[in-house]
């Protein structure tokens, strides 16, 4: 019975503390040039930031892992370096982008310039689809300068957390003398 009253003090001095309070959330993690996508716009957004700030981790947030397909032009599929883009799902978006990312000059003014126009979008209720003109222009380590130029089609779909992702990127030459966003990023150039 002697610990009784200390059991009853320890309990009191535990309680007077704020050891059992609720603490308030924390807001999220703020990014450098990320926006939370809870607008399917945001996404294109933040992968222009992600590519002209050439943060990988930004990038890759703004696809669906999980069902994420790119395809490159017919022409370049069909061509004689057709393998470069067969089976190109979220893992070799990963690989392929951070080889581009690692070959920057970073000495360069701007390593990667980006331009995205939407043309046009198609808008359902989970879905939208943007369709885009890009002008592209990287600066490759050793002083090489590659341009890019076309068309790209994006499809976004929401999450059940209400955030939008790209599930599919179709990449389409405009012009045949000029490489496209898929040559650059597959390093066909």
């Amino acid at each position: 019975m002697k610990s009784l009253p200390f059991l009853i003090s320890f309990l009191f001095v535990l309680s007077a503390c704020s050891l059992f309070d609720l603490r308030e959330p924390e807001e999220p993690e703020e990014r450098e040039g990320w926006e939370y996508p809870d607008e399917p716009h945001i996404v294109l957004d933040n992968l222009r930031n992600s590519y002209i700030t050439y943060n990988i981790g930004n990038y890759l947030e703004c696809f669906d892992s999980s069902r994420f397909v790119f395809n490159a032009d017919e022409d370049l599929l069909n061509g004689p370096r057709g393998y470069l883009y067969e089976n190109w799902d979220f893992e070799k978006e990963k690989e392929r982008t951070s080889a581009l990312f690692n070959s920057l000059d970073l000495g360069a003014l701007y390593p990667i310039l980006l331009n995205l126009s939407i043309e046009n979008a198609d808008t359902f209720v989970d879905s939208v689809n943007f369709y885009v003109d890009y002008g592209l222009t990287v600066n490759i380590s050793g002083g090489r300068t590659v341009e890019a130029s076309g068309k790209s089609l994006f499809y976004l779909k929401k999450d059940p957390t209400g955030l939008w992702h790209i599930i599919r990127w179709d990449d389409f030459k405009t012009d045949t003398s000029a490489l496209s966003w898929a040559e650059v990023k597959a390093g066909d150039y």
